[in-house]
C-alpha cells in the first residue's frame, strides 16, 4: 500500500537468519554482480489476472523533457489500447526507483501461447503503430526503451 508498509516487511526479512542464508545461498547463482529491484507507482492498475498470471512482458519508457503530463497521460492511453487489442490485463506506473522520468506498461498472461497471441495481436494493428508513430516519439526519448518477458518461478 504505502512505503512504510514496504519498509517495516523488508525490515522484518533482514531480521530473520532463515532468510539471510536463503539469500547468500542463491547468491552462488548469480553472476557476482547486485541484485537491482525496482518500485513503481501505478497511475493505472489493471488488477485483471493478476492471481493466475504466470508471465508478464514489461515495456520501460523514459519520458521525454517536457512530456510529463503528456507522457502519462498517453501511457495510461496505450495500456487501455493494448487490452483492447489483446484482451489482456495491462497496468501502466512511474518507476520510484532507478533512472528519473521511467515509466512502464506490464501485461499478464496465464500461458505462453497468450503471449505470443498479444505480440501478434499488437504487431498486426495498424491504428495502434500510428498512434506510436505520432505521439509516443514525442512523449518518450528515443532510444530508451526496453521490453521483456518474465515467468512466475515459484
Amino acid at each position: 500500500e504505502d512505503l512504510s508498509a514496504l519498509t517495516a516487511m523488508e525490515e522484518k526479512l533482514i531480521a530473520d537468519p532463515g532468510y539471510l542464508e536463503l539469500v547468500e545461498e542463491g547468491a552462488r547463482y548469480n553472476s557476482g554482480a547486485g541484485v537491482t529491484d525496482g518500485l513503481i507507482r501505478y497511475l493505472h492498475a489493471d488488477r485483471d489476472g493478476v492471481a493466475t498470471a504466470q508471465y508478464s512482458t514489461v515495456v520501460r519508457a523514459v519520458l521525454a523533457p517536457g512530456a510529463a503530463v503528456s507522457g502519462v497521460t498517453l501511457g495510461v492511453e496505450i495500456a487501455q489500447r493494448a487490452k483492447a487489442i489483446t484482451g489482456r490485463p495491462t497496468s501502466f506506473g512511474a518507476s520510484q526507483t532507478g533512472t528519473y522520468g521511467e515509466v512502464g506498461w506490464i501485461a499478464l498472461y496465464d500461458s505462453m501461447d497468450q503471449v505470443q497471441a498479444a505480440s501478434e495481436a499488437i504487431a498486426a494493428d495498424a491504428d495502434f503503430a500510428a498512434m506510436l508513430d505520432q505521439k509516443a516519439s514525442k512523449a518518450y526519448l528515443a532510444g530508451h526503451s526496453t521490453q521483456q518477458i518474465a515467468r512466475k518461478v515459484a
